[in-house]
């Protein structure tokens, strides 16, 4: 639950596989985590009218960056639900979050809207620091039009469908970019 009561997850099942070597060698029971298998969870992620997610509080600010937590987790099946003032999706979800690099984490999506599949890769840190590309084969912008709207103020009335979507959005601490091409 995020801090204000508000369901964020819900996760029928988890799978927690152990190395009881990389622990003791590491120090540390987060050390012996090798991977966590999630199965079925649904994800609520809900942006309100200041910009602001549900899920931004739910880490709390620490003196470090990195911890001792180094796994692969492995989402199946997922279920996503996204609300924002302009609009609601869902759609399924796939794919890996690797803490091999912490503070850095790899991601490696696949989100089903429809009969689409967005795929989503690359790093990011705590600080939403690091660079994700996002791509796709075809993707209708329709429902999505007034989200749009709402972030690239210069786009209105957004129809229609982009084909062979490649987006790289970067944050380097300093500056948020996106580029890309379709």
């Amino acid at each position: 639950k995020d801090d204000k009561g508000v369901t964020v997850a819900s996760v029928p099942e988890v799978v927690v596989h152990i190395s009881p070597f990389k622990g003791l060698l590491g120090g540390s029971v987060l050390n012996a985590i090798a991977q966590i298998q999630v199965q079925s969870p649904t994800v609520y992620l809900t942006m309100d009218k200041q910009d602001n997610w549900n899920v931004a509080n739910l880490l709390k600010p620490t003196e470090t960056t990195s911890t001792g937590f180094k796994a692969k987790v492995q989402v199946n099946n997922g279920y996503v639900l996204l609300t924002t003032p302009y609009g609601r999706w869902d759609g399924g979800l796939q794919g890996t979050v690797d803490a091999a690099g912490n503070p850095q984490y790899a991601l490696d999506l696949a989100l089903s809207l429809g009969n689409e599949e967005v795929s989503v890769s690359g790093s990011i840190n705590s600080k939403t620091e690091g660079a994700l590309t996002f791509k796709t084969e075809s993707f209708a912008v329709d429902s999505f039009s007034a989200l749009l709207t709402h972030f690239v103020p210069y786009a209105e009335n957004v129809q229609g469908s982009v084909e062979k979507l490649k987006l790289l959005w970067s944050n380097n601490g300093q500056e948020v970019g996106l580029s890309g091409s379709g």
